[in-house]
């Protein structure tokens, strides 16, 4: 706080509406049709076209920030190596995480036993150093 200076640079930063409304209403309805496989299946025609729906307003959305002023996600950041490669492995790694607590959670319910509330105090501790790994990381 003591070494950094204020760096603005005059101009006002501009909200990228149409951007903020497409990635909005695209991860929405993707998130919609995954949720809907679990009634109505990957196959049901809703959940495709709810899936599909979704793909197509995320791709609208990449569009459209490749052609606005003030976009809400430059694309030019993806041309850094060194970003695209950052992305990348924190979604391997989020990825792998969050299907080892779902894994978890079902071996501890299905071969262990537990009770929905035991299994999620069971999960407890991983959370915790997840946290805590989260607050000393930066240091």
């Amino acid at each position: 706080m003591f070494w950094l200076r204020e760096s603005r640079t005059g101009a006002g930063r501009h909200l990228d509406l149409p951007g903020a409304v497409l990635v909005t209403a695209g991860l929405a309805t993707l998130a919609y049709g995954i949720v809907q496989t679990e009634e109505a299946g990957w196959t049901d025609p809703a959940t495709v076209l709810t899936l599909l729906g979704g793909l197509v307003l995320l791709a609208v959305f990449v569009t459209v920030e490749a052609r606005t002023a003030a976009p809400l996600m430059p694309l030019k950041l993806f041309r850094t190596r060194a970003v695209s490669a950052a992305n990348v492995g924190i979604m391997l790694c989020g990825s792998s995480s969050f299907g080892m607590w779902f894994f978890m959670t079902t071996y501890a319910q299905n071969v262990l036993d537990y009770t929905p509330l035991q299994a999620g105090l069971a999960l407890v501790p991983s959370s915790l150093s997840v946290i805590l790994g989260s607050k000393l990381a930066p240091a």
